[in-house]
């Protein structure tokens, strides 16, 4: 039911009434009122409320012809009338992530949006602002030929997050330009007074194919937006057109510095940092060739050599690129120079001499996430020892239960848990005259986080050590496709359906606790490594049999990031057994086997649930989303997981 001014949202059965009310059975009246107040008392605590005022931007004052409506989950309110500016929304589920939207009555302002979590018992809001708006229209052009563009996207929003960090990852409320056939033109309506912080975004992938079909030209206010306080009626953006394959052919001319050419010495061209494709001599022209064709930056690099007379010169690189439609020679500097014409790629490149006091600079280090290979070009030739590059397993978990052996020194009825750095074998191959490393481990990689350290190298020339201190750490996932199938929930009690998963420890003494806890938490396979996106929307649980409505957010994956990168060991213990060593980060009593998963926390109102179980049901629903690395397509769907 409705008030004024007040939104009350529908609550569950479980709600309603609870306990027994002794009432005489004529006195209707009586009974109605105590249900009544019963009722009021349950809702009061197991709800939100929120309150505050809507304000006009421009008239500085409190919009009377405002109205308002929250969206909990999927379902949104009853817009109703703030003839005051006031409201006040009782009844909204604890803890949930929840949508405000301001509105007009008459249409004398723009519609607003609001994001937060309603938390526990009242929340002031504060003032919500709102504005009108003015029509701008502005032309999109090509640059250099003037022609109009128009099947770009224009869309920005002015939806504000209140309690909610992450809100922008549920935002639904934009604004879109539209364009006119006839006159060429962009229409949109601009927020008055909001323009310096809100930011027009340019949707220029109009074939959807992931890659950009137009770039916005220099001075704008980044790659893929403008901002409102520079865009005035009649204003022109100009773009211009990305042709992402480039097709060209590298010629290079490697001299000294008398202008002498070399033509006995190793470039490789490459468009990531361990790829080796080999440049051919012409030896009509005197230049190293290689014909290039794709999208992305192209990299040389030259090795080390020594000339006819014995002058040591050193490794070197430099990159080929496309800089606003034209293609541009990096890392040069003042050892040459180019020349792009006809479809080719013309430099001269002066090899810079070595000496023996000139020490050996590592020009780059990656690792390969494909075969977990490790990547090294040196400044100078040079020689590996036995110590020069590890390869290490970080913080791999040993666990060694009391009954696994009579040997060892762990008592009957513990465990003990040590982590520590394990050693990987790797064989190690060198090309480009001993200046290029290739590192490989000599095993399959289980599912973990690696480091690679470069500690020394020998400078060949001088048979001195060069000592470094660089890492490069890298995280190997499980290969299996992810499922969501893979996704659980435990609360790490040491039951399982209500039973003991183990009903004696290690020594054979029976469990006598029946419980441990009942934190639940979410846990993910490693697979989720693979994906690009993926979220989940909490949107209900059920706790011993009472269904009970929650809706929350939580970011997995974004940008192929995995957020709160909490990587766990998975290790089953029975409640009574005694355990030491390094065992703070390992789940000890869980359901789920033994291994490794990432670790998720949920709101604190979720957190506490029993297991599934015959006659008690614990489950949590969700709605999820994801896509996979290098794919469009977008997973989505809905899911019941009992409580393990």
């Amino acid at each position: 039911m409705f008030k004024k001014h007040t939104i009350a949202l529908a609550l569950s059965a479980s709600f309603l009434l609870s306990g027994c009310l002794e009432v005489e059975d004529n006195n209707n009246d009586e009974l109605i009122s105590a249900i009544e107040e019963q009722n009021k008392a349950t809702q009061e605590a197991e709800t939100a409320t929120l309150t505050g005022t809507v304000k006009n931007y421009v008239t500085d004052s409190l919009a009377t012809n405002a109205q308002i409506q929250i969206k909990i989950g999927n379902t949104w309110s009853e817009a109703i009338s703030l003839s005051d500016g006031m409201f006040e929304l009782k009844n909204i589920p604890k803890h949930s992530d929840y949508v405000l939207l301001v509105t007009s009555t008459d249409g004398s302002f723009q519609q607003r949006a609001f994001y937060g979590n309603s938390g526990s018992g009242v929340s002031q809001l504060g003032s919500l602002s709102v504005t009108t708006t003015e029509t701008i229209q502005f032309t999109a052009l090509l640059d250099g030929e003037n022609t109009p563009i128009k099947d770009l996207q224009f869309t920005y929003t002015t939806s504000l997050g209140l309690t909610d960090s992450t809100w922008q990852s549920r935002n639904e409320h934009f604004f879109s330009a539209t364009y006119n056939e006839q006159t060429n033109l962009y229409s949109i309506e601009k927020p008055v007074g909001l323009g310096n912080a809100i930011a027009l975004h340019i949707d220029m992938d109009v074939d959807n194919d992931a890659i950009n079909d137009y770039e916005l030209v220099q001075n704008y206010y980044n790659q893929s937006s403008v901002s409102f306080s520079t865009l005035n009626d009649d204003a022109t953006i100009l773009f211009k057109d990305t042709d992402v394959t480039q097709e060209y052919q590298l010629r290079v001319k490697v001299i000294d510095e008398t202008g002498r050419v070399f033509s006995n010495i190793e470039l490789v061209a490459s468009s990531n940092d361990y790829e080796s494709n080999p440049l051919t001599f012409d030896a009509t022209e005197n230049e190293y060739v290689y014909d290039f064709k794709g999208s992305s930056t192209l990299s040389v690099r030259m090795s080390a050599f020594t000339d006819v007379n014995g002058q040591n010169y050193l490794s070197d690189s430099f990159s080929v690129r496309e800089v606003n439609g034209g293609l541009v020679v990096e890392g040069i500097y003042n050892q040459g120079n180019f020349q792009v014409e006809d479809g080719v790629v013309s430099v001269i490149f002066k090899a810079n001499k070595g000496a023996q006091t000139t020490q050996v600079d590592l020009l780059s280090r990656t690792v390969n996430a494909m075969n977990n290979g490790y990547y090294l070009f040196f400044s100078k030739p040079i020689e590996l020892t036995q110590d020069s590059i590890s390869l290490v397993r970080r913080n791999s978990l040993t666990v060694i239960r009391g009954n696994e052996s009579t040997t060892d020194s762990i008592p009957a009825g513990s465990t003990f848990f040590n982590r520590n750095d394990v050693d990987i074998t790797t064989t190690s191959s060198m090309s480009l005259n001993d200046t290029f490393v290739e590192v490989l481990p000599e095993q399959a990689l289980s599912v973990g986080r690696y480091k690679y350290r470069l500690n020394s190298v020998i400078d060949k020339e001088t048979a001195l050590d060069a000592n470094y201190s660089f890492e490069n750490e890298f995280m190997v996932a499980d290969k299996a496709a992810f499922s969501i199938k893979d996704v659980k929930f435990d609360n790490n009690n040491g039951l399982k359906a209500g039973q003991l998963i183990h009903a004696t420890n290690s020594a054979g003494v029976s469990v006598g606790s029946s419980s441990r806890s009942n934190d639940v938490n979410l846990y993910l396979p490693t697979s989720i490594a693979s994906l690009a996106e993926f979220d989940i929307t909490l949107t209900g649980y059920t706790r011993n049999g009472t269904m009970n409505p929650v809706y929350e957010e939580l970011t997995i994956v974004s940008g192929e990031y995995i957020y709160n990168d909490s990587l766990r060991n998975l290790v089953s213990i029975a409640l009574n057994e005694t355990h030491y060593g390094d065992s703070g980060y390992a789940i000890k009593y869980t359901s789920l086997p033994d291994g490794l998963m990432y670790m998720h926390g949920l709101p604190w109102d979720v957190t506490y649930l029993d297991d599934n179980a015959s006659g008690n049901v614990n489950t949590i629903t969700f709605d999820y989303e994801y896509r996979v690395k290098g794919s469009k397509e977008v997973v989505t769907g809905s899911a019941t997981v009992p409580v393990l």
